[in-house]
């Protein structure tokens, strides 16, 4: 007699313990096709902490302890919720596709659709918190190829503070919580361009926040098509479609019916007309596509992830790259958010790549991250079996290698220096004396006076211009040097002034507002022209009037 044992095995994710959590790793693929989810949400229940899937669905969720019971779940437009506990993941979550319907939604006449659009927009701040909220998250940054290598990538952990969806033209608030960087190639990163601004997309790229005219149906460039529904948590969803006219823009609005709140958006622009193109650009933009989704939290929607990819062509280079930054959510912070520190700012011109660097193989261990694609991952995991990053002059390289790394990292030093440096032009009317008035001037010679009389009209205002050079001495220090003049024929102004500046933060919401007192020591010529002189007295000299016989 035989006796069979049946064993039930489940593969879980990858469970990494340490001692402040869990770390999560896993995959997402649609549950019919094996096809990969990008940018699922996943949000640990009854918290604020969360995640996104990459390009190829995967993920890395890090769960403090105190949320270790709870449960994980994972959504995707389309698709039905997946609910579990974090310590019984799968490693392969499959999510069911829920049913469509588009013969519904086929007569809905064009009206209608400009009406719903319209309240959408109108609800953004209601849907959306006008509060000062924070977001922590994980920002990636590269630059590729088109055949796939990577030149560059940069990491980092933010913290992003926004001043609440009623503020359309901000760029928020960015600190760099940690950061690693890694250039592939340096001698062809000399001839490559250094990028600014991309860590604050998880701002200054949420359509919803700046509100793009593609967004108003009261604007007449644009068509809009609803090409069916789909459903996200129980809640149904509009996919409608938008298209420039002349062609350029065009892409995919994602509201739910109920609230009208916009739950993913999808643009792609196209650069059509190179005639438009700066001639003095090392790059030409070809095309521009930008990808941001929600996730409703406390009863408000707040942005999960913001990601842009530009494909251009560089003209130093003579191939065509791409640029991406995406930003990953991992913690929404809105009732406790506190004003980042002015001296902890990430200035908006500041670049990534110049950042002190701390890389390693295990830096992102215990954190929630966006992971690289499989061509990212499959370049850097050599760099990190064998040579630690970032490269020196003191690693063992190819011929010739050395000598370019030690040439790009002169270059670095020099950009981080010159960026430093800032200046400024301006202009002033300044009204120095009232219309009609005279001009008197006395000099005594032997008790006698000079006087000339110049009548003054408005044109003889002066023009003041000023020129400026800055140095950043730091975050809120600069030294400065100024010098001005006019363009009046007859007056002279000439000054220069050598000081310090001090930068102070006022505001707490919206683009920075700064005060910045000044400490200058400087030199003044002042000189004005004169018209008719009046001396009916003569000069005398030596007792005797001086006459011109």
């Amino acid at each position: 007699m035989r006796v069979h044992f049946s064993v039930l095995c489940f593969i879980l994710a990858p469970l990494t313990v340490f001692a402040q959590g869990l770390q999560v790793d896993g995959r997402v693929l649609d549950a019919e096709t094996g096809k990969p989810l990008p940018f699922a949400n996943l949000q640990i229940e009854g918290t604020r902490l969360g995640t996104n899937t990459n390009v190829e669905g995967y993920f890395s969720l890090f769960v403090p302890n105190e949320f270790r019971d709870r449960n994980l779940l994972i959504s995707y437009i389309g698709y039905g919720l997946f609910k579990q506990s974090v310590q019984k993941i799968p490693r392969v979550v499959r999510l069911a596709p829920e049913s469509r319907q588009l013969k519904e939604v086929v007569v809905m006449p064009d009206s209608s659709l400009l009406m719903f659009l319209r309240e959408a927009y109108r609800n953004i701040e209601s849907n959306y918190t006008t509060e000062p909220y924070q977001l922590r998250g994980f920002y990636r940054e590269s630059l590729k190829l088109r055949t796939g290598s990577y030149y560059y990538f940069g990491e980092a952990e933010l913290l992003v503070q926004g001043s609440g969806y009623q503020f359309t033209s901000e760029n928020g608030t960015v600190k760099v919580l940690k950061s690693r960087i890694n250039h592939f190639a340096p001698a062809d990163s000399i001839r490559a361009v250094l990028y600014y601004g991309g860590p604050f997309i998880g701002i200054s790229n949420d359509l919803v926040k700046y509100r793009p005219e593609l967004l108003r149906p009261d604007k007449k460039d644009f068509t809009y098509q609803l090409i069916g529904t789909e459903k996200n948590l129980g809640n149904e969803i509009w996919v409608i479609t938008f298209t420039k006219k002349d062609g350029t823009i065009r892409g995919k609005l994602y509201v739910e019916k109920d609230s009208k709140a916009y739950v993913r958006t999808e643009i792609t622009r196209a650069y059509k007309d190179s005639a438009n193109r700066s001639s003095w650009s090392r790059v030409h933009d070809i095309n521009t596509t930008v990808q941001n989704t929600y996730v409703r939290n406390g009863g408000k929607w707040f942005l999960a992830y913001s990601g842009i990819r530009k494909t251009q062509f560089n003209t130093r280079l003579k191939k065509h790259t791409a640029i991406t930054g995406e930003f990953s959510t991992s913690e929404i912070i809105s009732d406790s958010a506190k004003r980042i520190r002015f001296d902890d700012e990430l200035e908006y011109t500041g670049i990534l790549s110049q950042l002190q660097n701390a890389f390693s193989s295990d830096f992102w261990k215990g954190s929630s991250t966006l992971l690289p694609d499989s061509s990212l991952q499959a370049q850097v995991k050599p760099l990190m079996d064998s040579v630690p990053l970032p490269l020196t002059k003191n690693d063992v390289l190819e011929e010739g290698k050395e000598k370019q790394i030690e040439n790009f990292e002169k270059l670095q030093r020099k950009v981080r220096f010159l960026t430093r440096f800032g200046q400024g032009l301006g202009l002033t009317l300044l009204p120095v004396i009232p219309r009609g008035a005279d001009d008197q001037m006395q000099s005594p010679i032997e008790s006698q006076s000079l006087s000339f009389v110049m009548p003054v009209s408005q044109s003889d205002f002066p023009l003041l211009f000023s020129g400026e050079a800055a140095f950043a001495i730091n975050r809120r220090l600069q030294a400065f040097a100024n010098l001005s003049g006019d363009f009046s024929p007859r007056y002279e102004f000439r000054g220069v002034s050598l000081g310090i500046r001090y930068s102070l933060k006022l505001n707490t919401r919206g683009n920075s507002l700064l005060l910045r007192p000044s400490l200058a020591y400087g030199a003044m010529l002042m000189g004005v022209g004169g018209e008719v002189f009046d001396n009916p007295g003569g000069i005398v000299f030596d007792g005797k009037t001086v006459t011109d016989d």
